[in-house]
């Protein structure tokens, strides 16, 4: 008897509670009667008796009115996002202020095999430079020549000339 109890009642309450959940909407006259219907309290003989009872005579207060289902039970938009909040206004960009042009200070140079080569201190480092190396990323050493030294500043193009030593009188 035990085998088939269990599975029964639990199928019998959960079609009760599918029909408490999904059945049918009450009909308004229905409604209406459940809502006109005194509450007679129910005596049980050898139940104790409530001392603060309403007389028998006496008309409870109505069952609460239960709403019928429909479409306006939910929120129209429950998960709609909120708009996004208005651009900011653009902001007007300041007039580029020029930065100093770092100087390059020629220390000397040397000629090896031909190719010269120029000793220079910039941003606080020392570097030798053949024709078209770099010093830092601001100058680029173009040709030495006729006692000047010859650098591209690199951010305006401009050609800088440093003087050195004539190659032609040093010996």
């Amino acid at each position: 008897m035990k085998r088939w109890f269990r599975p029964v009642a639990y199928s019998l309450i959960a079609v009760l509670v599918a029909l408490a959940v999904f059945g049918p909407a009450p009909d308004s006259a229905a409604d209406d009667f459940v809502r006109a219907a005194p509450r007679e309290p129910v005596a049980t003989p050898g139940a104790s008796t409530n001392v603060d009872a309403a007389p028998p005579g006496d008309v409870a207060a109505p069952l609460p009115a239960l709403r019928p289902r429909g479409d306006d039970g939910f929120a129209r938009d429950l998960f709609a996002a909120p708009p996004p909040p208005p651009a900011p206004a653009p902001v007007e960009a300041a007039a580029p202020v020029e930065a100093p042009v770092p100087e390059i200070k020629v220390l000397g140079w040397l000629e090896s095999d031909g190719v010269p080569q120029v000793f220079v201190e910039f941003a606080g480092d020392t570097a030798a430079l053949t024709p078209g190396q770099l010093a830092g990323d601001a100058y680029r050493f173009d040709s030495i020549g006729a006692g000047t030294a010859r650098f591209t500043y690199l951010p305006t193009g401009a050609t800088r000339e440093f003087e050195v030593s004539d190659p032609a009188t040093s010996e």
